[in-house]
């Protein structure tokens, strides 16, 4: 949360959305359809469920609906981990994920690391956030940690403008033949 990665993602997608798929963030798209914010750990688990079927979905259509094409998703499956009560083992083992096939099913993962100036600036841009200052800090640690393990992995640093971050994640796009 509060990485940067919907404003990247609408400026890559206006710029390259004819040359490749974009998925935007299952959460975000349920929770504009008026799904609940989640308020205990079994409305969180619930929630996530959706959310991982709802990716997969997603994940699935591209593939289909843009064949051969490189795909930019918001955010990825494993990102759920990071929110389930218990961790990312407890994630893994609910859903009978094995992590290094989850995340063997992404070629490059840029993680815009967390920026987060004040309490409001949480929600500026996305009124579907629902953490505080100390939560989003805590998530974007918790995905950090599982997507460390991907040999793709790029972490980019929190930065004000999100210009800088725009920039640095096309020069690593096309550092990896993405575009």
């Amino acid at each position: 949360p509060r990485g940067g990665k919907s404003s990247v993602f609408a400026a890559l997608q206006g710029q390259l959305g004819g040359t490749l798929g974009f998925g935007r963030e299952v959460a975000t798209s349920l929770l504009e359809r008026g799904h609940p914010v989640p308020q205990d750990e079994d409305e969180v688990m619930a929630f996530q469920r959706r959310v991982l079927e709802e990716q997969r979905r997603l994940e699935d259509l591209l593939e289909e609906s843009h064949p051969g094409r490189t795909h930019i998703l918001d955010r990825g499956l494993p990102d759920g981990a990071s929110y389930w009560p218990g961790g990312p083992e407890a994630f893994a083992r609910h859903f009978d994920l094995h992590w290094e096939q989850e995340l063997g099913r992404y070629e490059l993962v840029i993680h815009l690391e967390s920026h987060v100036p004040d309490e409001a600036g949480i929600r500026a841009g996305n009124h579907t956030r629902f953490e505080n200052t100390e939560q989003v800090l805590a998530l974007d640690l918790r995905i950090r940690e599982i997507w460390e393990a991907h040999p793709g992995y790029i972490h980019l640093r929190a930065r004000p403008s999100i210009e800088d971050k725009l920039a640095e994640a096309i020069d690593h796009l096309g550092n990896h033949g993405i575009i």
